[in-house]
């Protein structure tokens, strides 16, 4: 049964005479838009929408908030192809974000068809509160949120714990960490180490271009975390938190120096366990200029400009309380003492695959001695990965 929204921004029939043919008005206007949004991804099973799925995504949600605001027909709210629904960057359960687009058609009241503010202001109310609508702009009717985006920058919080025992850093310790994720950089690179095979297109290419990656020491209220900056096109399913496992073990030491180019260049298979996605944060996506993608209507193009500015001003904001509250989640929960117990039980089935030398051997052994489980009833399967349908920036 359609609900009173839906009535209400159906169709409107006026009859012109008693034996006059109807003229059915659409109260609605639809109009094509980017929707810039953040979010909390502690609570999520990940970005993308699905209707077959009973679980907690964040575009479930954004289209949740649409209709009840009265922005989306109840109809259509299950059919993407219907919203014609894209998004910048796709990520996974648990991941955050400070600042993606995801592109759609809305229907806008008739007398108010380009009020952007009363939109905003009307969806924001209905948004929960692990989800931030930073703005809106119109676009053009083949507006894709993926295709349009250019490069999609990330950062990834290490806590000082989980890279050093002594559980402090100094600034030699930083840069040698910076030195050894510059590995990953330096042109075009085949990262098929670093994703889920099964989870691969035949079409896709493994090659990946990591434009820019480094990392700095912050503290929140007296702890420890490094942050990693990562900046690139597009990065593959599960890419990053590959990425930081294979850094933080050659860190410490627990596998050869050049750990890293070998998993890139010999041609070999690695098993490579994902980091926790907790600590993992979407903190931008560059669309292509905005003359290709914003609607050419009257002064569309200034006012996307200037809402985008205002939107990424938000996502600054909003970028420090994300990182408070994962380092905050990091100190109560653990997460990354739990992920060290489960890399020692890996290490358990792979150990014979690195060609270890006896010092990092060594630092196996202090490592399973400090985080050994107390049960043997933890498992870690050799290809730990989600069930989510993902391809690529599902990091």
């Amino acid at each position: 049964m359609a609900s009173d929204l839906e009535t209400a921004l159906g169709e409107v029939t006026i009859g012109l005479e008693s034996d006059a043919e109807e003229v059915v008005v659409r109260s609605t206007v639809k109009r094509k838009v980017a929707l810039f949004i953040g979010y909390d991804g502690a609570k999520f099973y990940g970005m993308q929408f699905n209707s077959d799925l009973e679980v907690r995504t964040v575009e479930g949600e954004i289209v949740r908030a649409l209709v009840k605001s009265g922005y989306l027909l109840e109809s259509n709210s299950q059919k993407t192809g219907k919203m014609k629904l894209s998004r910048s960057a796709r990520t996974d359960r648990g991941v955050s974000a400070a600042f993606n687009c995801i592109a759609l058609k809305l229907e806008f009241p008739r007398g108010t068809p380009n009020d952007l503010d009363l939109a905003i202001r009307a969806i924001r109310e209905k948004l929960p509160e692990d989800i931030r609508l930073l703005g809106m702009a119109r676009s053009r009717k083949g507006f894709n949120a993926r295709h349009f985006c250019r490069q999609r920058s990330y950062q990834f919080l290490i806590p000082v714990s989980a890279l050093e025992a002594k559980r402090s850093m100094p600034d030699e310790s930083v840069h040698r960490l910076n030195k050894i994720l510059q590995a990953f950089s330096g042109g075009a690179k085949n990262f098929i180490n670093f994703t889920s095979l099964g989870k691969l297109d035949s079409r896709s290419s493994t090659r990946r271009r990591v434009l820019s990656i480094g990392c700095s020491l912050k503290s929140f209220d007296g702890f420890g975390c490094v942050v990693v900056n990562l900046l690139g096109e597009s990065f593959m399913y599960h890419q990053i938190r590959k990425m930081m496992t294979a850094a933080i073990l050659t860190y410490r030491g627990l596998v050869p120096a050049d750990y890293i180019e070998k998993t890139l260049t010999d041609g070999s298979t690695y098993n490579i366990v994902p980091s926790p996605g907790e600590t993992l944060l979407l903190a931008d996506v560059l669309l292509s200029g905005e003359e290709h993608w914003v609607s050419p209507a009257d002064d569309a193009v200034e006012i996307a400009e200037k809402e985008l500015e205002r939107s990424r001003l938000y996502a600054e904001e909003y970028t420090h309380l994300l990182h408070a509250h994962m380092a905050a989640m990091e100190r109560t929960q653990g997460i990354f003492e739990g992920w060290l117990r489960k890399l020692c039980i890996w290490y358990s089935y792979h150990n014979d695959s690195l060609e270890l030398d006896s010092s990092q051997t060594a630092m196996w052994d202090a490592m399973q001695a400090e985080y050994a489980p107390s049960t043997t009833a933890v498992q870690l399967s050799a290809n730990e990965e989600d069930e989510q349908d993902t391809t690529d920036d599902d990091v």
